[in-house]
C-alpha cells in the first residue's frame, strides 16, 4: 500500500496540538490538505485522535471528518509539495475527475459514516417506520401538495423570513433559480 502523503505545513501544525479553545479551528485548517491527499475517513480519525487528549470528543472530530469527506479538495503536493492549497479549486477538480474505483470508495465511505453516526444516536435501539410513525408529533397528509406548508410550519419559526423563488431554467440537468423569488414571514 502506498504510504500516505502528509504535508509538512499539516506536520508542523499537527506537531503543537491547539489547546481546548481552538482545536476545532486546527482541525479545519489541516483536513483539507488531508483529505486533498487522499487520506480515508478512518486514518483521519486515527491521525487526529492521536494528537489531541481524551477530552476532545470523538463525535467531533468524527463530524468534522464528514465535513471534509462530503468536499472535493485539491491535492496539496503542487510543485512537489512546496505549495499547499487549502481551498478548494472547481478547475483543478475538472480535469482530474474521480476514478469509478474513487468515487465508489468515496460512496462507502460515506454510508459508513451515516450507518455509525445514526447507530450512535440510537445507541443500539433500532426503529422501524410503524414505530416512527406512531411517535412523530408531525402527520403528514395523503395529498403531496401540503407538503411545502407542512415543511415551511415545522422548518421555520413565526416571524422568521423565507424566500421562495419558483422560477427556473435547467442547466446540464440541474435547475437553477431565476430572479430574486419572493420573501415572505412564516405563520404560526
Amino acid at each position: 500500500m502506498a504510504e500516505r502523503f502528509l504535508h509538512p505545513a499539516v506536520e508542523r501544525e499537527l506537531a503543537r496540538p491547539s489547546s481546548e479553545g481552538d482545536r476545532h479551528n486546527q482541525i479545519l485548517r489541516v483536513l483539507p490538505s488531508l483529505r486533498g491527499d487522499g487520506w480515508s475517513g478512518d486514518k483521519l480519525f486515527e491521525l487526529i485522535r492521536s494528537r489531541y487528549s481524551a477530552d476532545f470528543p470523538d463525535a467531533e472530530i468524527r463530524a468534522l471528518i464528514d465535513w471534509a469527506q462530503s468536499r472535493d479538495f485539491q491535492p496539496s503536493r503542487g510543485n512537489n509539495g512546496a505549495n499547499c492549497q487549502y481551498k478548494l479549486d472547481p478547475e483543478l477538480r475538472k480535469s482530474m475527475p474521480l476514478t469509478p474505483e474513487q468515487r465508489a470508495q468515496r460512496e462507502k465511505e460515506k454510508i459508513t459514516t451515516w450507518i455509525r453516526n445514526a447507530e450512535g444516536f440510537l445507541v443500539g435501539e433500532r426503529v422501524d417506520e410503524h414505530e416512527l410513525w406512531e411517535h412523530s408529533p408531525i402527520r403528514p397528509s395523503d395529498n403531496i401538495a401540503q407538503d411545502a406548508e407542512l415543511m415551511f410550519r415545522y422548518l421555520y419559526d413565526q416571524g422568521e423570513l423565507i424566500n421562495v423563488c419558483w422560477d427556473y431554467t435547467l442547466r446540464d440537468q440541474k435547475a437553477q433559480p431565476c430572479g430574486a423569488g419572493v420573501t415572505m414571514t412564516a405563520l404560526p
